[in-house]
């Protein structure tokens, strides 16, 4: 099974760290990445609103333009403003929303990067409520962890959007109970931030219950436990190694030796701690 992910300039970094993190993690899904040309972004205008389904049509003509298979899947990150018939905003929307426009589930997603825009509904909220919780929780980060949470927003839309279509997604029974999941984020857009503080993590009592139910959802549960402890944040590493586990033993003599050349290297046999949470 194989997914490729569109990026551009300013989100390299963060699908690359998704990508690298995704296939150390397990190997039932391969992913690759495309950058995106000037007559891609032409689908995604940065000006102006799309609708949920408009944005997912114009996500499948990039795919065929790209010549992707029909069989893989694609995920656009774009900075397009999309909307719903309430005009709240979209972080990541499937044809799997849109049943009656996309019948055919052409096995594409779209991400929006932006409620990075600080005019965007997620950083300014109308709802009253959101706009308390909001300075509440914004107000107790630095400008600089502003900047890495909204990177590793990025990265949870990227494992949602795909848990989405590979049919591992799962939704509550409380649609409206908030657990710090990365589901919760279905009714408000601002349940992200919330979810991030427990890193990149679906709740036990339904999600992670449904999810070790099959191959794939173990493959997304692997790639969870992996982002949550190695968040993104240019600060704590400069070199991720990533590796076939029967390369393990050739590995380690190259992490020895580019930690003492004096880089921060991360390398899972090291790195990953269970319980580690995104921001300790």
């Amino acid at each position: 099974m194989r997914c490729v992910i569109t990026y551009d300039n300013q989100t390299y970094s963060v699908v690359e760290h998704f990508i690298s993190v995704a296939n150390a993690a397990q190997d039932a899904v391969r992913f690759d990445k495309i950058q995106m040309l000037p007559a891609d972004h032409r689908l995604f205008p940065v000006r102006g609103r799309l609708s949920g389904a408009s944005a997912c049509r114009r996500a499948l003509r990039l795919k065929r333009r790209r010549n992707i298979a029909d069989d893989d899947f694609l995920i656009a990150v774009v900075v397009s403003k999309i909307f719903d018939f309430e005009d709240d905003e979209y972080l990541t929307v499937s044809p799997i929303d849109y049943p009656n426009d996309l019948p055919d589930q052409p096995r594409v997603g779209v991400i929006s990067c932006y409620y990075e825009r600080t005019h965007s509904e997620f950083k300014r909220p109308r709802n009253r409520r959101l706009q308390q919780d909001q300075h509440g929780l914004w107000s107790s980060f630095s400008p600089r962890e502003q900047d890495f949470l909204d990177e590793n927003v990025l990265l949870l839309c990227l494992l949602n959007i795909v848990s989405v279509l590979l049919g591992a997604q799962t939704k509550h029974r409380r649609e409206r109970s908030s657990r710090g999941c990365i589901n919760d984020y279905d009714e408000e857009t601002y349940e992200v931030l919330r979810a991030l503080r427990h890193g990149f993590y679906f709740c036990g009592k339904e999600c992670q219950r449904a999810l070790r139910r099959s191959g794939i959802g173990r493959a997304i549960l692997a790639i969870s436990d992996c982002l949550t402890a190695v968040p993104l944040n240019p600060e704590l590493r400069e070199v991720f190694v990533s590796y076939a586990s029967e390369d393990r033993r050739t590995v380690r003599p190259l992490v020895t030796a580019l930690k003492t050349l004096g880089l921060r290297v991360w390398f899972d046999d090291y790195d990953i701690v269970p319980g580690r949470t995104l921001l300790s």
